[in-house]
């Protein structure tokens, strides 16, 4: 319990001092701090014990809103729905094979820190996601959770075009609760970023 005690004291020093623009002699210039909201739609592809039974990923469509302070440190929070795809497959039952066709889909809601690397014109974001991932879908047919946990770092590219911000990203998706499993998307990226 104290250990995560101590991780929590030391986060919360880490975003005191982004929050109070607290700066070292050595500190790199700073960054271009503001808040940003952006929308996301890109493909995922569900892995593991996932893609066996259904893949709750697929087209996906999303929105992420943040606060980028004036070293880099941005804390934000994002929700994607995932589409799913068709998984055909086969399922034994008292010794006899029938034919199964699943389509899950998927909610992801949660926050997200990262930091913001300025390349003027272009910013580069990594980030990490933590949150609940929601699964959709026949409850009889795949042994999916319905609810479980997410973790998912990501990496974006956008270009400045001030407002507007146009880039491309990819995250790897952790599913931490029972069952387990990962998922790897790509998308596009599109939003204003607000000063």
């Amino acid at each position: 319990m104290h250990t995560i005690g101590r991780a929590l004291f030391g986060i919360g020093s880490v975003v005191l001092a982004q929050v109070t623009s607290v700066t070292v002699a050595s500190a790199a210039k700073p960054k271009v701090e503001g808040a940003d909201v952006v929308g996301n739609v890109g493909y995922g592809v569900g892995s593991d014990n996932y893609s066996e039974d259904a893949d709750p990923l697929g087209f996906m469509l999303g929105v992420d809103a943040g606060y980028t302070f004036r070293l880099g440190l941005r804390l934000g929070v994002n929700y994607t729905h995932g589409f799913g795809r068709k998984v055909d497959g086969t399922r034994t039952v008292a010794g006899i094979e029938y034919p199964v066709h699943t389509h899950h889909r998927s909610d992801m809601l949660g926050g997200s820190v990262g930091y913001d690397l300025l390349l003027d014109p272009i910013r580069l974001r990594g980030s990490l996601d933590v949150g609940l991932i929601f699964f959709n879908g026949p409850d009889d047919v795949a042994d999916l959770a319905g609810v479980t946990y997410l973790l998912a770092p990501g990496l974006a590219a956008l270009w400045q075009l001030d407002p507007l911000e146009l880039g491309a990203g990819v995250k790897y998706y952790g599913f931490l609760g029972e069952g387990g499993g990962l998922g790897f998307a790509g998308s596009l990226i599109a939003g204003a970023r607000f000063f």
